[in-house]
């Protein structure tokens, strides 16, 4: 945890091919600790003006072009702790509250941003919650993320990916939903088999490694049926395999004499596994450009409960019930539920669930006051 970050360097490529361009960044964290390790990832933004991304209905997506995280210059120390090689990965999102115009460089005052801290917090350093496996945290964030937000993530030990937004040309949607569809992009981490999407407004009462060996996280085969309502042909080939593991939601909060908790049948973008994949990527995005092909008003969880329905040729499959649940009660906590999808600074049906958020943000917060105070002295 001691690393040093020397001068960070840029590489800029633009790649003009015909009338479509791939805009690549690739930045370069280069760490000094036992072992000189570099650290190299890149954000992909492709111009998706194909052939499939217009449909007769006149739906088209969005994408913003142009995105990066700049670099930490000159002799400063990551807070984060050292990750070896990892297959598999938790990733988190965050964008601005309430969408774009609302963003300040406040930290404490966003609820989403400081439960993002928690989460992290909770993954990486808390005894009772952080991985086994030294699986690392990704966050995407949109590029209108205040830069001290990102900074301050990035000290925590987050993997930082700064990404162009998504959004739909159709559909309404909440303004503090604007920027949900840009989680498609989760798909492109290809450097890992696995990923944990996580939303942040989530607790952990116990470590989340094991998720990854859950049976719906298996490898699944598409069932290739061809049948127009089951591979519509304006959508294109769908992938030949695929890793979709969700949860459905617990629908109500009458579950506290109930267990375990009734499930229903719709999809819970909250808590999902998959494997990152550009060709089941660009398949959504096709998707999108098909107006009213799925309900835009819950734009990425309801194109996800489309694209994997369970009548359809990659349904998703149910994880284990004690790995999530969201309409959260105490009993949930007392059964032993992994993670809890639950906006604790809001009002809520049990005051014990938001004093147990308050304990973990005071653990936080003692943390990296402890810890930098600490480097302070040195």
């Amino acid at each position: 945890m001691g690393s040093t970050l020397t001068e960070g360097r840029k590489l800029f490529t633009l790649k003009a091919i015909s009338a479509l361009f791939v805009l690549s960044i690739t930045v370069f964290l280069i760490g000094q600790s036992n072992h000189t390790a570099v650290k190299i990832f890149t954000i992909p933004i492709q111009n998706v003006a194909n052939q499939f991304m217009k449909s007769k209905a006149g739906g088209v997506l969005r994408q913003e072009k142009l995105a990066i995280l700049p670099n930490k210059t000159g002799a400063e120390e990551s807070n984060g702790p050292e990750h070896t090689i990892s297959r598999n990965a938790f990733a988190l999102f965050l964008t601005p509250p309430h969408g774009a115009g609302k963003e300040t460089d406040d930290i404490n005052d966003d609820y989403y941003f400081v439960a993002t801290r928690m989460l992290v917090y909770q993954l990486l350093y808390d005894p009772s919650t952080r991985t086994n496996n030294s699986y690392p945290v990704v966050i995407l964030a949109t590029q209108n993320v205040a830069q001290t937000k990102l900074e301050r993530l990035r000290n925590d030990g987050a993997d930082i990916r700064v990404v162009g937004r998504l959004a739909l040309n159709w559909g309404k949607t909440r303004k503090a939903w604007q920027d949900v569809l840009t989680k498609l992009r989760l798909f492109q981490l290809t450097e890992f088999d696995k990923v944990l999407f996580l939303d942040s407004d989530t607790l952990l009462t116990r470590p989340m490694d094991g998720i990854f060996d859950d049976p719906a996280a298996r490898l699944a085969k598409n069932k290739g049926a061809t049948a127009e309502e089951d591979a519509p042909e304006d959508e294109g080939a769908q992938p030949k395999e695929y890793i979709f593991a969700g949860n459905a939601g617990a629908g109500r909060f009458n579950h506290t004499t109930t267990w375990p908790p009734i499930k229903g049948r719709h999809l819970n973008a909250g808590c999902m596994v998959f494997r990152p994949s550009e060709e089941l990527y660009e398949y959504y995005l096709r998707i999108t450009s098909l107006k009213d092909r799925f309900n835009g008003r819950f734009p990425e969880q309801s194109l996800w409960a489309y694209a994997h329905r369970r009548d359809g040729n990659m349904p998703w499959k149910q994880m284990g019930y004690m790995w999530n649940i969201n309409k959260v009660t105490w009993s949930d906590v007392e059964h032993g539920v992994a993670s809890l999808h639950v906006k604790w600074w809001s009002n809520m049906i049990d005051p014990r669930l938001k004093d147990l958020a308050m304990r973990i943000r005071g653990r936080m917060e003692g943390f990296w006051e402890g810890k930098e105070s600490h480097k302070i002295i040195e």
